[in-house]
């Protein structure tokens, strides 16, 4: 998807090369984990970590690509990217926790009071992240689509 995209230039650089970067790093993931050794759970969190930071950075660029250019299959792909997004925190999450769990011996209610703190934050970070910049509702208006009209209808 990332090649079609960068062929026909609908993404930027930026988000082309952060989504492939996502995609390899996630193809490395599953075999690593696999192994089941301690070294390759520490270095499956990193891989899942940095695979989190590469798809966020890939989201952040769809996202800014102009409303009067956007099409229906780039507004998909980024819903598609903010759904991935969500489950790879959450891998990484639980990754974390079996590293405390099971490498480190940390006991099982530490280990769930890190996972409940540590899922909310996150969430709660990307949230203010992205949303930190205000705008008026004439201004979502005025760079109004009409993809998101019909959408706007639906509700």
């Amino acid at each position: 998807m990332s090649i079609f995209n960068a062929v026909t230039n609908k993404w930027s650089a930026k988000a082309c090369i952060a989504f492939s970067i996502s995609n390899i790093l996630n193809a490395v993931w599953g075999p690593v984990f696999s192994i089941g050794t301690e070294t390759s759970n520490l270095f499956s969190f990193f891989i899942l970590l940095f695979t989190a930071i590469a798809t966020f950075r890939a989201w952040v660029e769809i996202g800014k690509i102009p409303s009067k250019n956007e099409t229906l299959s780039i507004y998909v792909m980024e819903n598609c990217i903010a759904f991935y997004l969500g489950w790879l925190i959450a891998a990484t999450n639980l990754n974390w926790g079996i590293l405390q769990r099971y490498t480190w011996n940390v006991p099982a209610r530490s280990q769930m009071i890190s996972f409940w703190v540590f899922a909310p934050m996150i969430a709660i970070g990307l949230t203010a992240k992205v949303t930190s910049k205000s705008v008026s509702y004439t201004h979502l208006r005025a760079h109004e689509t009409s993809l998101h009209l019909v959408c706007r209808l639906l509700l």
